[in-house]
This record gives C-alpha cells, structure tokens and sequence, in this order.
C-alpha cells in the first residue's frame, strides 16, 4: 500500500560480508565491481588485507583505491 512506502527506516543495520578477492593480491577481476560498491551511498568502506597487513579502503579516485592503515595512528585536522 502506499501508507507502507512512505514509513521511515528508523533502526540501523551494518552488513559484513566475508569473501577472498585473490590468492596472494587482490584479483583485477573484482576492481571495476568494488569501485561500485564504493560508490553507494550506504557503503561505509572495505577493509581487507592479509596477516599482519590491515587496510580500510574509503573510495577511490581515477584508478587507486583510497585506504587507510588501521594499525597507523595519524592526528586529526581540525576542518571547522
């Protein structure tokens, strides 16, 4: 009906999803798809890595990923 196309989502929900995206390096074949992912609005980023190596991916911008490293401790910048 359309009274239930009109209620709010009011209760948030986070996603994670598990998968390998290459044996050793991520797999060229999933970069077009990941960049999708990115782009919508409700992803909140992708972290991966291997052992000892964690990365936060962010976005991208032309053909490099944007990612932070969640073992690196930089200080915050003031931007208001």
């Amino acid at each position: 009906t359309t009274e239930n196309h009109t209620k709010r989502w009011v209760t948030s929900a986070l996603i994670l999803v598990p998968l390998r995206l290459g044996l050793n390096e991520l797999d060229l074949i999933y970069e077009d798809n990941l960049k999708e992912a990115l782009k919508l609005s409700q992803t909140v980023g992708i972290i991966g890595g291997s052992p000892r190596h964690a990365v936060y991916i962010i976005g991208f911008q032309d053909d490099n990923f944007i990612d932070l490293d969640p073992h690196f401790i930089q200080t915050s910048v003031n931007v208001f």
